[in-house]
């Protein structure tokens, strides 16, 4: 939260609520420090009270967390007392992307239109607000690959940048499916997506009604054939997939059948990779979004050699070697 929500009865309702909060400490505030977690020379973690007992500023116990950078110290507050919950160095890295929220917002608003209502209509309001933030996720999605692919932050990469080459990138590929079908057509306009893909579906039209009735039950006869065929060689040939068992939200299981392939658990400890693929009880992946950890196992895991470096070779039952004795769901791949 931001400095404006400096005020003991709010957070005293929000902690009433189950909500925890970061917010900055003001100058000059009289604290009680209660309990010392860490006190070191870059680091000070301490439980504190705030107030002075009165109805503007009763009684609070939250967190101080005070990290160092070069001369100057950074103060946090918390609502969170357990540093093994919610480490200190955490408590920084979230504040810091305390406006990531008003991103989102100005992204969806400005990039993708939301600040115009297509419809007067409940209902349309809804659709077109659901479409748009699911297509927000989609993109957030492709950028966080595009940064795993580049080796780059996700920070580093922009979303608007990547929307709009996707214009760029559907006009290659009409391009390219107009050449390869050899299309004769003539475009009306080159820079427009409808008019390339107009000329490529009356070409492809013109082509279908030049065939004979007879031609064309040839030519369905043996494209069911084709069809049947490929279904075969692929169910032959397909890797099977991959049962994910989740245990916690933190914490998820990969099957092959009923053999353990991989795992996929939190770390708190860490302050920017938290998310860590494990084999064996070995870490062999670490990365900051469990997207990241996901698609590393599908990568790697081969039905016929398993995961070479990443196979258990032991069968087990779901969340029997967890410690967490409850599955919340499972789900398919």
């Amino acid at each position: 939260m931001d400095r404006g929500f400096y005020h003991f009865n709010f957070w005293l309702q929000l902690i009433e609520k189950k909500v925890d909060f970061i917010t900055r400490i003001k100058k000059g505030a009289v604290i009680k420090v209660e309990q010392v977690f860490t006190d070191s020379y870059g680091l000070r973690d301490r439980k504190i009270r705030l107030g002075s007992g009165t109805n503007k500023t009763p009684f609070i116990t939250l967190r101080l967390i005070e990290v160092r950078s070069g001369k100057t110290w950074h103060s946090y507050l918390t609502s969170v007392l357990d540093p093994h919950v919610l480490p200190p160095y955490v408590v920084a890295d979230l504040y810091r992307r305390r406006w990531r929220i008003e991103d989102a917002f100005n992204t969806v608003k400005r990039l993708l239109g939301l600040s115009y209502l297509w419809t007067g209509s409940i209902n349309g309001i809804k659709l077109q607000i659901w479409a748009t933030w699911l297509f927000y996720a989609v993109l957030v999605d492709l950028g966080d690959a595009v940064a795993d692919e580049l080796s780059l932050s996700f920070d580093d990469i922009s979303l608007e940048m990547i929307y709009r080459g996707l214009y760029h990138f559907t006009m290659a590929r009409l391009k390219q499916i107009y050449s390869e079908i050899a299309c004769t057509v003539k475009v009306s306009d080159k820079r427009c997506k409808n008019s390339w893909i107009t000329a490529i579906a009356e070409y492809q039209a013109s082509k279908i009604q030049k065939l004979s009735p007879a031609a064309l039950d040839n030519q369905a006869a043996a494209q069911a054939e084709l069809d049947h065929h490929i279904a075969t060689q692929a169910q032959a040939v397909a890797p099977e997939l991959l049962r994910i068992v989740e245990i916690s939200f933190g914490d998820h299981e990969y099957y092959a059948g009923n053999q353990l392939v991989a795992s996929i658990s939190h770390d708190d400890n860490h302050l920017t990779q938290r998310w860590v693929v494990m084999v064996n009880s070995k870490e062999v992946f670490r990365t900051n979004t469990v997207m990241r950890c996901h698609r590393f196992i599908c990568i790697h895991y081969s039905p016929t050699l398993g995961l070479p470096a990443l196979c258990f070779g032991t069968t087990h039952k779901p969340g029997h070697h967890s410690q967490f004795a409850i599955r919340n769901s499972q789900l398919k791949h």
